[in-house]
């Protein structure tokens, strides 16, 4: 027959559940037999599965006493649970956007999809109905070294305030006057365009880094500062490269989901600086760093990258890949007004409203704002601009257009945005390590053409692919190693540096010209393994062309002064 058997002098409530990136912990108080009522307390797995463990908590929350054995526990366990869940609480390892719950949650509030403001409370929750969502209290990398009371000072905050967007463009033009430069409009419209992050990622499975350089006291770190401070961030918030680590810099990109990671002192002669080529490279279309997950082991796994990238610099980076991903502003010495400074920084409290306003506005603009991009997209393609260099300026661009409207943000605006993306993707072309390789392979094939002939090979596109594409002109195929050693005498003559073997193959795959690597039969029936390109009249820079004997005539000028 069954017999009652004490087993403790309090009874056990479960009041509310945490989901956390480590597992469920769960917030229990107790009241015992006095009527006495514990303060809550969080029970982690370990907690709940040790008697031992459990019976020294109870008995540190004042007179709380339980004598039972494990299976007792156990029993409890699963009897408290079937009949309470406890409100469920979602402690997310990554700030801002957060994909399941389809809510962005920032360090005081909360912006659901539909665009309803949640605010947080004070023990930093947000409800949603019937659960919450507390965003992970202070940096992946700082957590363990900060009191709890301190961590949530590292979490960036949005304050609403009633100011229209009129107050916005008003800060623009300031920001234009005190930089010289519509590129401080760019840099603003990628800040903003942080918001649309899902939805343009999801459409075109990329998202450009914006990189700010230009020369010492040229206004770099000012223009970053005072855009950061739209999403609750300042300058503590920047990562300086050098110094920086992998893993802290990992940390970061998982961290701050489709908000900007502004990392500064990238210096692109540096290694410390180069270093970090691959990471950046990899949050462009967000691919992850693969990590080994022990030594002696082959199982790896995949850092996720959730964050945007601003990078600040004095030189564009060496890596040709990654020029390609970058959204370039450049600032001049000497230009700024520095008079304007102290009312741009009086005024940068109230930018981080407009975000917030942003995101609470975002369900109605979203669907206009994609078809903008597409569009200024496809007008800039038609000026030549290939399709990645294109998309980069669309962006912002078409975040700004959405809100103030072409009129208003003006036509020098957008003659700038043609004009400056143009300058600079002659200046990416002629600077890459790839293009100074393929000038130099245009001189060697012209003065040891004999020698050279077997190694290169072009192939005339056919009828059908000209109809549907008739800029296309044909395929490049290149015998790399016949080359790539041709190249080595050329600049072992000159005393010129060289990339190595694998660095430049590495980099020749990147290119949006580079189609494959495989075996082609030669003419005289030789078959060498070769790489293939695109010669294309709007894609492939004319001396990749020429080097196949095929001329491409440059693109007109769109823009005259």
């Amino acid at each position: 027959s069954e017999r009652m058997e004490r087993i403790a002098n309090f009874v056990l409530r479960l009041s509310r559940q945490f989901f956390k990136p480590e597992g469920m912990h769960r917030e229990i108080y107790l009241i015992n037999e006095y009527q006495e009522r514990s303060r809550p307390l969080i029970l982690t797995p370990d907690d709940m599965l040790s008697l031992k463990a459990f019976r020294a908590l109870c008995a540190g929350m004042g007179n709380f006493i339980y004598e039972g054995k494990e299976a007792d526990l156990s029993t409890l366990w699963q009897y408290i649970f079937s009949k309470e869940g406890g409100l469920p609480i979602y402690e997310m390892d990554h700030i801002g956007y957060q994909r399941t719950h389809d809510f962005w949650i920032l360090g005081n509030c909360g912006v659901k999809g539909d665009g309803t403001l949640k605010m947080a409370g004070d023990d930093g929750i947000i409800w949603d109905t019937y659960q919450g969502h507390r965003p992970f209290t202070g940096r992946a990398e700082d957590a363990d070294l900060m009191k709890e009371e301190e961590r949530d000072i590292y979490l960036p905050s949005l304050y609403p305030h009633d100011k229209g967007w009129e107050e916005f463009f008003k800060f623009l033009k300031k920001l234009y006057r005190n930089t010289g430069t519509y590129g401080s409009w760019l840099a603003a419209g990628w800040f903003m365009a942080c918001v649309y992050g899902e939805e343009i990622f999801k459409f075109y499975r990329v998202f450009p880094l914006l990189f700010i350089y230009g020369k010492p006291s040229s206004g770099k770190n000012t223009l970053a500062s005072l855009l950061m401070s739209m999403w609750g961030l300042s300058e503590i918030d920047i990562i300086r490269v050098t110094g920086a680590s992998h893993a802290g810099m990992r940390r970061r990109l998982a961290y701050f989901s489709n908000m900007p990671v502004v990392a500064d002192e990238y210096r692109a002669q540096e290694k410390e600086s180069r270093k970090f080529d691959g990471q950046f490279r990899g949050v462009y279309d967000k691919t992850g760093s693969p990590l080994g997950d022990r030594k002696g082991t082959t199982i790896t796994w995949q850092v996720p990258v959730r964050a945007m990238v601003c990078l600040l610099g004095e030189q564009r980076p060496l890596d040709s890949a990654l020029k390609q991903r970058f959204l370039t502003v450049r600032l001049r010495h000497g230009i700024r007004k520095d008079d304007l400074l102290k009312e741009l920084r009086d005024e940068s409290q109230y930018l981080s409203g407009f975000i917030l306003k942003l995101l609470q506005e975002k369900k109605k603009r979203k669907e206009n704002v994609m078809a903008m991009i597409e569009k200024i997209r496809r007008l800039l393609e038609k000026k030549g601009y290939e399709s990645r260099h294109a998309l980069n300026y669309a962006i912002p661009t078409a975040v700004l257009w959405d809100i103030f409207g072409k009129n208003k943000t003006g036509e020098p605006f957008y003659d700038w945005v043609q004009k400056e993306s143009m300058e600079e993707k002659e200046i990416k072309e002629e600077e890459t390590p790839i293009m100074e390789f393929f000038s130099d392979v245009a001189v060697i094939i012209e003065q040891y053409k004999r020698t050279t002939e077997e190694l290169v090979y072009f192939e005339k596109a056919k009828d059908s692919e000209k109809s549907a594409d008739p800029d296309l002109v044909g395929y490049g195929w290149m015998h790399f190693p016949g080359i790539y050693n041709s190249w080595l005498m050329f600049c072992a003559q000159r005393r010129k540096d060289i990339l190595g073997k694998t660095d430049l193959q590495q980099y020749l795959k990147e290119e949006t010209w580079f189609i494959e690597k495989r075996n082609k039969k030669f003419p005289e029936n030789i078959t060498r393994h070769a790489m293939k390109f695109k010669i294309h009249r709007k894609e492939t820079p004319a001396i990749v062309a020429r080097i196949f004997g095929q001329e491409i005539e440059p693109v007109e000028e769109m823009y005259q002064e």
